[in-house]
C-alpha cells in the first residue's frame, strides 16, 4: 500500500462561491421551514481540502473500501480501520485494514489487517477501556445472500484486542452471550472511570434476539451494555429501542450533565436527538425530520460530539425532495433532477434540541455520489489556526469508493 502524502494523493477543492450564493437565494425565498421555526444558518464552506488516504485503484484485489472508524491515540497519531472487500453488502470476503495516521505530517503507515479468510467483516468500532486496552468489535456477516432475503445474516460480534496501544491486535473470537443475548453490531462506546458503556444491536437470527421492525424481520433492538472489568464481562443495562419508543438502528452518544445525549437513526422516516438521565431514561426528545425540511430522512451513521461548549451532529443527509435546491444535476425530458446524498454537520442547542447551524460539508454541488459518508471527526492546529477534519469514504458513479480526509477551517464551520 503506498504511503499517503498530500503532495501526491490530495487535491484542494475549489471554493464553492456559487453554491453559497445559490443556497442563500434558496433560503431567502422561504423554501425551508415555517415562519415559526427557529432561525438556522446554512453554510457551504469556502475552504475544503481533500486528501485521499487509500485509493481503490491502487488495490489489485478487494477494491471496495468503506466504513472507516477512528481512534485518537497519543500525540498526533490517529488509528484508522476500514472495510476492504468486494462490495457494499453480501461480500464474499472482507477485512478491516488498519492505518496509523500522523496528523502532523499527514502520512499514514499500514499494519496487519483484521482478517479471517472467507469471512465478511462488514462494520466495526473501536472501544478504549480504562486500562488502556483497545478493542475492535467486528460485525461479522454471512458471506452470501440467502435466497429470497434482502437482509444480511449476522453471525455475532467478533472481538480483536490490542494491549500495546493499537500496534498489534489479537483475535479473541466471538463475544458470545450477554445476559442470554448475542449482539451483532456495535455503534459507539464511552469510558467513564472504570466503567465502559457500549451501544450494540441485536438481530432476530442470533440467540436471544427477536424482530421488532415490520418489513425487516431480522432487525432487533439496540441496548446499552456495561462492563466494569475492561470488557472481560458485559451486562445489559437498558433497551433503548423500547425506552425511546422507536425502532432505532445506528446510534451515537456522549456524556451530558447528569446524563447522556443521543443521536439515533430509526428504521422510519425520522431522526432522533434524545437527552437522558444517568439511567438512560428520556428527558427530552425531538425528531429532526419532522422539525426541519433540510433533513429529509434518517441521518446515516450519525456521530454526535461536543467541542468548545457547543454540540454537533454529523452524518449522511438528504434534503426533503419538495424543497431541495438543485444546484447541479442532469436534466432530461423524462426525468426530474435527482437530489443526492451529502455530508452534513448540524450544530444544535442541547437544551431545546433545536438546530441553529447546518453545514454542507461535502457534495453541495449535488454530484452523483452513490456510496459515502460514514464519517468521524478530529481537530488539529497549524500556525495558530484550528482545522476540523473528517475521515470518511466516498464513491461517485462508476468508481469504487476511496478512504478520504476532508479538512475545513473550524472558525467557518463551527
Amino acid at each position: 500500500m503506498p504511503l499517503c502524502h498530500p503532495d501526491i494523493s490530495s487535491q484542494r477543492a475549489r471554493p464553492h462561491g456559487h453554491l453559497r450564493v445559490a443556497l442563500a437565494i434558496w433560503l431567502g425565498a422561504g423554501g425551508l421551514a415555517a415562519a415559526s421555526a427557529p432561525r438556522v444558518d446554512h453554510v457551504v464552506p469556502f475552504y475544503q481540502f481533500t486528501q485521499t488516504l487509500v485509493a481503490s485503484e491502487d488495490m489489485e484485489v478487494r477494491r471496495y473500501l468503506a466504513f472507516p472508524i477512528t481512534l485518537r491515540l497519543g500525540g498526533s497519531e490517529l488509528l484508522i480501520a476500514y472495510k476492504r472487500g468486494f462490495a457494499h453488502a453480501f461480500d464474499a470476503e472482507s477485512s478491516f485494514d488498519v492505518l496509523h495516521y500522523d496528523i502532523a505530517t499527514q502520512r499514514a503507515r499500514p499494519q496487519a489487517p483484521l482478517f479471517r479468510p472467507n469471512n465478511n467483516f462488514e462494520n466495526a468500532e473501536f472501544v478504549r477501556f480504562a486500562n488502556g486496552d483497545i478493542s475492535c468489535f467486528v460485525d461479522n456477516q454471512q458471506p452470501w445472500r440467502e435466497p429470497g432475503s434482502s437482509e444480511a445474516t449476522r453471525l455475532g460480534l467478533i472481538e480483536f484486542r490490542s494491549t500495546d496501544g493499537g500496534r498489534t491486535f489479537k483475535d479473541l473470537g466471538k463475544v458470545g452471550l450477554v445476559d442470554g443475548v448475542e449482539y451483532g453490531y456495535v455503534f459507539e462506546a464511552i469510558t467513564e472511570g472504570p466503567m465502559t458503556w457500549m451501544l450494540a444491536m441485536t438481530f432476530a437470527n442470533l440467540p436471544g434476539g427477536k424482530s421488532i421492525v415490520p418489513g425487516r424481520p431480522r432487525a432487533g433492538w439496540v441496548s446499552v451494555l456495561r462492563t466494569d472489568d475492561n470488557g472481560r464481562t458485559w451486562r445489559s443495562v437498558k433497551n433503548l429501542s423500547e425506552t425511546f419508543q422507536s425502532p432505532i438502528n445506528e446510534s451515537s452518544f456522549i456524556p451530558y450533565p447528569d446524563g447522556y445525549l443521543f443521536s439515533c437513526r430509526p428504521y422510519t422516516d425520522a431522526h432522533l436527538l434524545v437527552v437522558t438521565d444517568r439511567d438512560f431514561n428520556v428527558r427530552r426528545k425531538v425528531d429532526l425530520v419532522e422539525r426541519h425540511d433540510f433533513v429529509g430522512a434518517a441521518i446515516g451513521r450519525p456521530r454526535v460530539f461536543a467541542k468548545d461548549g457547543r454540540f454537533y451532529l454529523m452524518g449522511r443527509n438528504r434534503f426533503k425532495p419538495s424543497v431541495a435546491p438543485i444546484l447541479a444535476a442532469e436534466y432530461t425530458r423524462s426525468r426530474a433532477p435527482e437530489q443526492r446524498i451529502m455530508l452534513g454537520l448540524f450544530r444544535f442547542d442541547p437544551e431545546t434540541l433545536a438546530v441553529d447551524k447546518h453545514v454542507v460539508l461535502d457534495n453541495a454541488e449535488n454530484q452523483r455520489v452513490v456510496d459515502a459518508y460514514y464519517a468521524t471527526p478530529f481537530w488539529q492546529s497549524r500556525k495558530g489556526k484550528t482545522y476540523f477534519n473528517v475521515i470518511t469514504y466516498k464513491s461517485v458513479f462508476g468508481r469504487m469508493p476511496d478512504i478520504v480526509r476532508f479538512e475545513y477551517e473550524w472558525d467557518e464551520v463551527k
